[in-house]
């Protein structure tokens, strides 16, 4: 996985090939050599083919090195095959089975026989069913979530934007986005206190089935927002909010303290064939403290700093492949793109500010209109 923090495709390549064709050492005799190539050269040469067989399974062999793998066909046939005949063999079948493989692309979820019927939005939150909102925002997190490859994350240690690190950067900056939806679709309720608060406790019950998908990103996104200066500051609001308990109870796992332990233990007691959207965030910093604790030296490459990076990408990246049995919904789906999509484009941080300013006066004059006629005795 690390490889190439410290050489190329091609010069590992050619290394391997070197090392499955050793040469033995001079002043052996016919015994002696026998005894080389049993305890020696046999075991490494099979040590080889594994290496390639990991190469081609699990670190994308056939989609990022191309050219090294219209290369090694001719090594095992013309090599490999004639030497060690059976592991030559499959290694080729390896190869001929991925090859023709049809292309995996990213699950968007399962296909219903019947068509789901779902109320019309109208580009009204509230209108959409908290279930199958949390359900639709588990699988398009998870749509992404599965593109991220072990180059993009060991790239981001160097760049944090980029085609290098394009796929890891759009899964990431959806977290953002929906952190803005959250608030916008609080705020732009400026004219009832109402029905701000039944947005609140709607998007504490979505983070609630969000914590029941394991969709720990959209939660931890939902439930920041809510914490959010801009949104706890509306006093009179929250004092209109049912939900406020349970939302609590899922701050708890928010905090940054012991580098986010709330959300790694959380995703250390997720059973390994239960699907799950990870929070990333820790193991992201984890990847750049990684590198400024561990570092090369001069002609020295520190196998520490790789062993430590490897781990952190395996954690990151261990639920790919577990796809979340949710129904997908084309009508949500593109309702939901839109929103994420307006919410980044249409609003910054002075404008959450000001919005907030201003819902915030609104509520204060609202709560002296209410005192003034409590006093006038009414």
């Amino acid at each position: 996985m690390t490889f190439r923090t410290f050489t190329t495709s091609e010069e590992l390549f050619d290394l391997l090939l070197d090392r499955f064709s050793m040469t033995r050492p001079d002043n052996l005799n016919q015994v002696e050599v026998e005894d080389w190539k049993r305890r020696c050269l046999v075991p490494t040469q099979r040590h080889v083919l594994d290496v390639f067989n990991l190469w081609l399974e699990d670190h994308r062999l056939l989609e990022e090195d191309p050219h090294i793998a219209q290369r090694l066909p001719d090594f095992i046939r013309q090599v490999a095959t004639p030497r060690l005949p059976v592991e030559g063999q499959a290694l080729l079948q390896n190869i001929e089975r991925l090859t023709f493989a049809d292309p995996v692309r990213p699950p968007r979820g399962l296909t219903p026989k019947k068509p789901l019927k779902v109320k019309e939005h109208k580009n009204d939150v509230l209108r959409v069913d908290a279930a199958y909102l949390a359900d639709q925002l588990t699988l398009y997190e998870y749509h992404l979530y599965s593109k991220i490859t072990p180059r993009e994350c060991l790239a981001y240690v160097n760049t944090q934007s980029g085609p290098e690190v394009h796929d890891l950067v759009s899964f990431c900056s959806t977290y953002d986005k929906l952190g803005g939806w959250v608030k916008m679709s609080v705020l732009n309720q400026e004219s009832s206190i109402p029905k701000r608060a039944n947005t609140i406790d709607h998007w504490i019950k979505v983070a609630e089935r969000c914590r029941a998908n394991c969709n720990f990103s959209s939660m931890s996104s939902i439930i920041s927002a809510l914490s959010s200066v801009v949104i706890t500051r509306l006093h009179l609001t929250w004092a209109h909010v049912g939900r406020k308990s349970q939302l609590d109870a899922l701050l708890k796992h928010n905090e940054p303290t012991g580098g986010f332990a709330g959300y790694r233990n959380l995703l250390g007691n997720v059973d390994s064939t239960v699907p799950c959207v990870p929070f990333i965030t820790m193991y992201l910093t984890d990847l750049i403290r990684t590198r400024e604790q561990f570092r090369d030296e001069p002609d020295r490459i520190s196998f520490i700093q790789r062993q430590r990076w490897h781990e952190t990408i395996s954690l990151l990246l261990k639920f790919q492949h577990r796809q979340p049995q949710h129904i997908y919904n084309e009508y949500i789906s593109a309702f939901i793109s839109t929103q994420l999509r307006e919410a980044i484009s249409s609003a910054d941080n002075s404008w959450f500010w000001a919005k907030s300013q201003e819902v915030q006066h609104s509520e204060l004059a609202n709560a002296d209109f209410r005192d003034g006629l409590e006093q006038a005795g009414f």
